[in-house]
């Protein structure tokens, strides 16, 4: 009735950027955001105290919904200083010899750790962080090399233009990065939350064509 979205996410500074677009165009909808690990955030939405939670992986619990909002490949992104940029495509095996810098929120160490021994080795991580401006910083120094969503990278395109990092294409057949947006299924959304769902597929498909604008320029060039 007060027209309040109640809201998590796991994924770190993505809201940001999406209630910095939202909020503008729905100046009446009041914003309650909330930081919680994914346990808290599935405990939160059980009991009712948040709308909505925007996660890169399904819950656990049966009781809650997950809607698939985007997918992406994952590409593995180092600085132009590494040997590794100057390939276009490779196996991942072959950075096996590279530091790993993980980006807990968008992929764990464990799930880094599971895709590089499905491709036959075992990474050395050297960095856990939790940000993705850090993330950046250290992929620019050249301590190491990560595995980031495609879209990610685009996003450092465009809040870093001057950058010096380079993406290489995977030849594995890894599974997708994705985001996806969760809530009580047996509860009808608030019509605050309704409209940010709305929103944010929205974002998504934007997101899809600039993805899609970016591969097609990509092949031009090359």
């Amino acid at each position: 009735d007060q027209n309040i979205l109640s809201i998590a996410c796991s994924i770190e500074d993505y809201l940001t950027d999406r209630l910095r677009e939202f909020s503008p165009q729905y100046p009446e909808i009041g914003i309650r955001q909330f930081s919680y690990s994914m346990p808290e955030i599935e405990l939160q939405l059980l009991r009712q105290n948040l709308d909505l939670a925007i996660c890169a992986h399904p819950p656990r619990s049966e009781k809650l919904y997950y809607e698939l909002l985007s997918q992406c490949p994952y590409v593995l992104t180092c600085s132009i200083e590494n040997s590794l940029a100057q390939k276009r495509r490779i196996f991942l095996r072959q950075a096996a010899e590279e530091n790993f810098i993980c980006e807990n929120s968008r992929l764990s160490r464990k799930r880094v750790e599971d895709v590089c021994g499905n491709c036959g080795f075992v990474p050395h991580i050297s960095h856990e962080v939790e940000s993705g401006y850090i993330l950046h910083d250290l992929l620019e120094e050249n301590v190491g090399v990560a595995l980031i969503p495609l879209a990610h990278y685009l996003k450092i395109n465009a809040h870093f233009p001057k950058h010096h990092l380079q993406i290489v294409f995977l030849k594995d057949d890894l599974p997708l990065a994705e985001i996806g947006v969760m809530y009580f299924q047996d509860r009808m959304l608030p019509a605050a939350a309704a409209q940010f769902l709305a929103f944010l597929h929205q974002c998504a498909a934007d997101e899809k064509n600039m993805i899609q604008t970016f591969k097609e320029a990509l092949d031009f060039a090359i």
